[in-house]
């Protein structure tokens, strides 16, 4: 679950003929505040599971359009509405936001073009051997920013513009190219004096 896609699933399996489903009744609250509901909503049932000519489930999905945070829990439940009445509210559900990224990515630098600093800034979903190295335009390693294990999460680093000997490089176009076992991405930038 990311904060850009929420998606909660209530069903009733094995309904009969007799018994029509109206509509199921969604709540969310934020762990540790159980007085007061972030969200309510009543829906529709937008599924229905057939087997052999009989019902098997009565679904319905909510995506609650709210800003959720990163690394806190929520709790959830529903109820479903059955010849006009709603039952009982479902035990509670618990999840959490993931903050970790979802791909690999390498971003721009910035600023760019710079001098004498920029910043580089790169994500990893799982933890990696990472190498994050400096090339000039002819291919040649100018300096290699970092080459170690790094646990999942975003990540920044910062070149001065100096080689592998500590001394200054002189303008021009350089590329960064992160690496990882499953990953491999090259960007531009641009070193002004």
């Amino acid at each position: 679950i990311s904060s850009d896609e929420v998606i909660l699933t209530a069903y009733v399996e094995a309904v009969d003929a007799a018994r029509q489903v109206a509509g199921f009744e969604f709540r969310l609250f934020e762990s540790g505040n159980l007085d007061q509901p972030m969200a309510l909503s009543g829906l529709m049932p937008d599924s229905i599971v057939m087997e052999n000519g009989s019902v098997q489930k009565v679904m319905a999905t909510w995506s609650p359009e709210i800003n959720f945070s990163a690394d806190n829990e929520f709790l959830w439940s529903s109820r479903v509405m059955v010849n006009g009445q709603f039952g009982q509210w479902s035990n509670n559900h618990s999840f959490k936001i993931n903050s970790l990224p979802s791909v690999f990515d390498l971003q721009q630098n910035f600023p760019n073009p710079f001098n004498p600093t920029t910043e580089i800034r790169f994500s990893l979903p799982i933890e990696s051997d990472v190498t994050l190295e400096i090339i000039n335009i002819l291919g040649e390693r100018i300096k290699i920013i970092i080459s170690e294990s790094l646990s999942a999460g975003n990540h920044s680093l910062v070149w001065d513009g100096r080689d592998e000997a500590g001394r200054s490089v002189g303008s021009g176009v350089y590329f960064y190219r992160l690496r990882t076992d499953s990953f491999e991405k090259t960007r531009k930038m641009v070193l002004l004096k």
